[in-house]
């Protein structure tokens, strides 16, 4: 699925809230759609950056392993190979500082990242040679890069987008418009959806065979999130905005025709979906609710054991949509996770990280569904940014290794493998 949601930061904390993770499974181009999503929001500019860790022996097999790649406040992206928890040394970009970057985006062969700086600047990282190659500059401050499939035409995005030859390092023409802020393609490349900085009551259709923005589709509420499901022929979209409005429409998106809403209960905080367009799942502050939309039901509610002084965080599926991860944070105790049975419907009891000036910021899964690595940051007044990538069961949600250790708080992750 490819999607966008409507928080861009988490409320209260003053921290980025993620870019979701990308995943390119198998560095094939069909899975390289299954769990990407990306803020809908203008990035949020870290307000400090730390400095960049102490270089680490690079590893020989990092083209063929599992791989996170971390972009951070300190203008680098940090490779972690998956299979053995070790963090690679951080690769730098050779940028001005500080930067602000703002978004990385994937080849679908896996074989190059491309970095958006907020100064315009997007600097192409080999996952081969873990080495970054000249900028490209962009006359603009992007809040966004989407890739094409075959990685050879990117679209930079901000107040419209802005077609780039990845090839040649040359623009085409700039299409203006305001009301697009985030540009999600659909599978195949041919079409993009526009939506605005922030919630929205509208989506854009885009011909990026022409470059031209279509009659918008309106909603009769504000699009919170906005998914395209894996056939590209449908989106999901949550509407809501004020109580007792929550629901989930289905979009045609050759006929425009939306669906008989599905009423979702109040509360909820953000829809998550599936490996296929079979289930989804609601989650609010202590409790998911699954969605079978075949049937246009709710199923029965998964109660989560977390205390009401916890703040919830977000919920992130496993690859294998059976288990999920539910982070969350308790002033003076620190990072939580509970572990989640989907299943069976079951959550397992909290497992305490520590770490109490922290919180969660990020869920990864290895692509074997077996483990999760949560990203946790400290951003106490007065100190340098860090971070903490600690990996965990799925199934448990009990530590399975050692911490590892970055310098600047995590901005996006993609995942390689």
């Amino acid at each position: 699925m490819v999607g966008m949601d409507a928080n861009s930061l988490r409320a209260g904390r003053g921290l980025p809230r993620r870019c979701r993770v990308q995943v390119v499974a198998g560095l094939a181009l069909a899975a390289a759609v299954a769990a990407a999503a990306v803020a809908l929001g203008w990035p949020a500019g870290p307000a400090a950056h730390g400095a960049a860790s102490a270089p680490v022996r690079q590893d020989s097999r990092a083209a063929h392993a599992p791989m996170m790649w971390v972009s951070t406040t300190a203008d680098t992206v940090v490779p972690v190979n998956m299979s053995t928890g070790r963090a690679l040394a951080p690769i730098g970009l050779n940028l001005p500082q500080p930067s602000f970057l703002v978004c990385m985006a994937i080849t679908g062969n896996g074989k190059t990242i491309y970095v958006a700086a907020q100064d315009g600047r997007i600097t192409p990282v080999s996952t081969a040679t873990l080495t970054a190659g000249r900028p490209i500059v962009y006359d603009g401050h992007p809040s966004q890069i989407v890739l094409a499939p075959g990685g050879r035409t990117g679209y930079v995005v901000g107040y419209g987008f802005t077609p780039v030859n990845l090839v040649t390092g040359t623009f085409g023409k700039y299409v203006k418009d305001p009301a697009i802020g985030r540009l999600v393609l659909a599978p195949g490349g041919k079409t993009g959806y526009g939506l605005t900085a922030g919630p929205t009551t509208s989506v854009i259709p885009v011909n990026l065979r022409t470059d031209k923005p279509l009659r918008p589709i309106t909603f009769r509420r504000l699009a919170l999130q906005f998914t395209i499901m894996p056939n590209g022929k449908s989106a999901r979209v949550y509407l809501g905005g004020t109580t007792n409005t929550n629901e989930l429409v289905k979009l045609n998106l050759k006929t425009r025709a939306v669906s008989a809403p599905i009423k979702l209960p109040d509360g909820v905080q953000q829809v998550v979906f599936g490996p296929r367009d079979a289930t989804a799942y609601a989650f609010g502050t202590n409790e998911i609710t699954p969605i079978d939309l075949a049937k246009r039901s709710l199923g029965t509610l998964i109660r989560l054991p977390i205390s009401p002084r916890a703040w919830p965080d977000e919920l992130t599926l496993a690859p294998d949509g059976r288990s999920a991860i539910v982070s969350n944070w308790i002033r003076n105790r620190g990072v939580q996770v509970v572990a989640v049975n989907l299943a069976t419907g079951t959550a397992r009891s909290p497992v305490y990280l520590g770490y109490k000036l922290w919180v969660a910021q990020h869920v990864t899964f290895t692509l074997d569904s077996k483990t999760a690595y949560v990203s946790i940051a400290n951003d106490t007044p007065g100190g340098l940014p860090q971070a903490k990538i600690i990996p965990v069961s799925a199934a448990t949600g009990k530590r399975v290794g050692p911490p590892i250790n970055l310098h600047g708080q995590p901005l996006q992750i993609l995942v390689t493998g």
